[in-house]
């Protein structure tokens, strides 16, 4: 909380380096500012700025009208926002191949709120997260086992999240020749599941096998 009321940066005229500057003169919070503005050596428009603007923070804060922060302080820094906001902030990391625009491709896509889940509530959360962004549609035909087409449409945004989270950890992990012969049983054992023969001795092995990957 105190490094909110010790921002300046969204004060009109006030950069990085004034606010800096501020906290070298020994501005200790707004109110300080306020009641010891006159003794600060500071440019006459800055002090404007803070007795015309600063009144107006100390109210949204003490109102908890967050929403005005968000909208007031530079993206570089609404990182101190995150004591007031917690329990709504999730952090996202987007990693990339790093290559140009057009060829780049995501390799990673991380949240965290700086919770302790358990795997059902962190499928729940991620339903949650990823319905709400379109993630984890797939409007398909399937041929069926007994022969006819059937189209479908399938929403698992936590199922779609996990499992490419999942994937990313196998490449960092899994030599080449084991990775080719994992996708091959995967799509091997997806078959043997949906055709309803999941106790049977091939699906035992495959199974075995792709336990022997995950150790």
């Amino acid at each position: 909380m105190d490094l909110i009321k010790r921002t300046f940066q969204h004060i009109k005229g006030i950069n990085p380096k004034k606010e800096k500057l501020l906290w070298e003169e020994g501005v200790f919070d707004w109110q300080d500012a306020i009641e010891k503005i006159d003794y600060y050596a500071m440019p006459k428009s800055i002090k404007e700025s803070l007795k015309e603007e600063l009144p107006e923070s100390i109210y949204n804060f003490n109102s908890k009208n967050y929403n005005y922060f968000i909208k007031k302080f530079p993206p570089s820094i609404i990182y101190r926002l995150y004591p007031l906001l917690s329990n709504e902030t999730v952090f996202l990391d987007i990693e990339t191949t790093g290559i140009k625009p057009s060829n780049a491709h995501i390799t990673v896509i991380g949240c965290y709120d700086g919770k302790e889940m358990k795997v059902s509530e962190i499928i729940t959360e991620l339903n949650k997260l990823g319905g709400e962004n379109g993630i984890g549609i797939v409007d398909i035909v399937e041929n069926r086992v007994v022969g006819m087409k059937s189209r479908g449409v399938y929403e698992t945004p936590g199922g779609t999240i996990l499992m490419e989270a999942h994937e990313q950890l196998e490449e960092l992990v899994l030599d080449r020749a084991t990775m080719e012969v994992k996708k091959d049983m995967g799509n091997k054992l997806a078959q043997i599941v949906y055709e309803g023969k999941w106790f049977t001795p091939l699906c035992d092995a495959i199974r075995a096998f792709v336990a022997s990957t995950q150790e």
